[in-house]
């Protein structure tokens, strides 16, 4: 089981990521590394639903086994399940899967790094901080504007929501504030360092002895079919 308590999750250092690319078929039937963003979107949406299980077949077991074996974040009997839970305030609490799975992108050199079990429950640590810092700033945007904040009772009436023209309004004038530009500065730069640091990036395999990546490093392949699903993986060593 994962073990992973919420008061360490603050830190915005990584400890493990895996490289992914996508491919897709030309008209010669020579598969291409994809390059549309679309479509990659519909990847990476295919590569989660595999690997938060259950396993239903031998392809998404032998997806699921490829990847556990070699991460140690990402826990096998957990997705073989597809029963997520994790230590929340010492008591193990069942949890939505999209919360160890998450993808980020690096469209220079086309590596998509997917981020499991505690690395993604930081990831979204990280998110939720810039969220929380953006929505008060969309209040004091609002305010500037003569636009009611959200969620406050305007003449006794229920809390007020923004119309959609409103949210747009709001968001193209945005106060960008220094906490929330350092936010996003140290966010941006969390990334780029999980991205470019080859250190994280899984190996051949793992000794669960030794807390240790050995082998050269690799990356998983991902091959779309026509109608954007995953058709087949495999894994590619590089030095």
């Amino acid at each position: 089981m994962l073990s992973f308590n919420n008061n360490n999750v603050n830190s915005p250092a990584f400890t493990s990521v895996v490289p992914v690319r996508f491919y897709q078929r030309n008209s010669s039937g020579v598969a291409e590394l994809c390059k549309d963003s679309n479509i990659i979107e519909q990847g990476k949406k295919g590569v989660i639903k595999l690997l938060r299980g259950p396993s239903a077949t031998q392809e998404q077991e032998r997806l699921i086994r490829a990847l556990a074996v070699r991460d140690p974040d990402y826990d096998y009997n957990m997705a073989k399940s597809g029963i997520f839970t994790r230590m929340i305030n010492g008591i193990f609490k069942r949890r939505p899967p999209h919360e160890f799975l998450k993808f980020t992108s690096d469209e220079i050199s086309g590596f998509h790094i997917l981020f499991t079990g505690p690395q993604a429950i930081k990831l979204s640590v990280i998110g939720e901080k810039i969220g929380k810092i953006t929505k008060k700033c969309m209040n004091l945007t609002a305010i500037r504007y003569n636009i009611p904040a959200e969620n406050t009772l305007v003449k006794g009436k229920s809390a007020y929501k923004w119309s959609k023209q409103e949210k747009e309004f709001i968001k193209k004038h945005l106060i960008n504030t220094q906490e929330l530009t350092e936010e996003k500065q140290n966010y941006g730069q969390t990334i780029l360092n999980a991205l470019y640091n080859a250190n994280l990036h899984l190996r051949e395999t793992y000794n669960p002895i030794k807390h240790a990546r050995e082998g050269k490093k690799i990356i998983f392949n991902f091959l779309l079919d026509n109608d954007n699903n995953i058709e087949k993986f495999n894994l590619s060593a590089y030095n």
